[in-house]
């Protein structure tokens, strides 16, 4: 996972003629920086902590910068679009596809995650289920602490992701 992770660092430093580990570049390395992070977030299973040393930020900094992110790219501000996003956006989506799927991850974040994980009992008739994060790797528990295969997990997220984009 790191590796991908790499890859899009490298990118955005090439793209931009920057080092977005360097705190002596001030501005000129916010959005670039910010958009490595927001990309890893999204597109990676990589923990918060993890994304925040490979942009020499803290885990509080990668929250932030998913949120300034996505609220630019949701409001459709013309200037970050042109400046920043629109120059990396094929680069990051080329690197993204390099790698098979089980490389990446579909984000499932706040509400999204609550309406999928009750979908997920219904879907495995249980009435509750525990996670277990360790680095990067969530599993999956019935009540009984009864590991649930990955598998089963990993169908039921790609079924109601091709359903959500229908």
């Amino acid at each position: 996972m790191i590796e991908i992770a790499e890859k899009y660092r490298q990118a955005i430093n090439e793209k931009f003629g920057i080092d977005i580990c360097n705190k002596h570049q001030g501005d000129t390395i916010r959005f670039p920086r910010q958009i490595f992070q927001y990309w890893c977030k999204e597109h990676t299973s990589l923990i918060l902590v993890k994304i925040a040393e490979m942009s020499n930020k803290d885990h509080a900094s990668v929250l932030n910068a998913h949120k300034r992110i996505k609220i630019l790219l949701d409001v459709k501000d013309k200037e970050f679009l042109r400046r920043y996003w629109n120059p990396i956006y094929p680069e990051l989506i080329k690197i993204r596809d390099e790698y098979p799927t089980e490389f990446r991850m579909t984000p499932v974040t706040g509400m999204d995650f609550i309406r999928k994980a009750f979908q997920f009992m219904n879907w495995l008739e249980i009435s509750e289920f525990y996670t277990l994060q360790t680095g990067s790797e969530i599993k999956f528990y019935t009540k009984d602490r009864t590991e649930i295969e990955y598998s089963k997990v990993l169908k039921m997220f790609e079924s109601e992701s091709k359903k959500d984009q229908s």
